[in-house]
């Protein structure tokens, strides 16, 4: 990490890739930092060249890069679209669900929000908890008129023994 850390404030990040590449030494973990860190600054350009050059060596992002995407999404159908694409690559855990939900509540949409629902896993986290909660609030997506009941029926149903006081 400190070395993608180095190379992205080097703008030397492309150099890297093709030293690491050209010695096998560019993985799954690698390209997770690259992605995170470029994602984090909003180089858009270096990160999609990492996801592109991921592809082509047929790497699979791990979820941790694959939320570091959904992140960096300019709209909601580009968000679930990403989404989608990672739920391909196998069931998704709590921190992709987490950056889904982030999604919905940025882009306070409906859509986004329920495909949150849907894949909920069955151990969440508290900061997935506390995400999907979020989305419950007053003029976000799925706020309800019925003063909560939603939120507490959504509380017990799947974050009753999740430790929310961290």
């Amino acid at each position: 990490q400190q070395l993608v850390r180095l190379a992205a404030d080097k703008d030397a990040l492309p150099r890297l890739l093709q030293e690491l590449r050209t010695y096998d030494l560019l993985n799954t973990w690698v390209l997770e930092s690259v992605i995170t860190e470029c994602s984090q600054r909003g180089d858009m350009e270096h990160l999609e060249q990492s996801v592109q050059l991921a592809r082509a060596q047929g790497t699979e992002l791990t979820s941790t890069a694959l939320s570091a995407l959904i992140r960096v999404t300019r709209t909601a159908d580009d968000a679930l679209s990403s989404f989608k694409d990672a739920v391909g690559q196998g069931p998704p855990d709590a921190v992709l669900v987490l950056a889904l939900a982030e999604a919905a509540e940025r882009f306070s949409d409906r859509a986004v929000a329920d495909a949150v629902l849907q894949n909920l896993p069955a151990n969440p986290t508290a900061a997935l908890a506390v995400a999907v909660l979020r989305l419950c609030l007053s003029g976000a997506p799925l706020a309800s008129l019925d003063e909560g009941i939603a939120a507490t029926r959504l509380y017990e149903q799947h974050f009753a023994t999740v430790d929310l006081s961290q």
